[in-house]
């Protein structure tokens, strides 16, 4: 457990690295919301 705090707290203290995963959960963030946004003139089901 204490390399598992070690590790952790190297992580959090790494800027550029917690800039990386933000960026990336962002990204992740963006994506799921975009997903459930109609597109206008296509049909779902044509598509199925």
């Amino acid at each position: 457990m204490n390399k598992f705090k070690k590790k952790f707290k190297n992580i959090i203290e790494n800027k550029s690295l917690m800039n990386k995963i933000f960026f990336t959960l962002g990204i992740l963030a963006i994506y799921r919301f975009l997903v459930h946004v109609p597109v206008p003139f296509v049909n779902i089901h044509e598509l199925m």
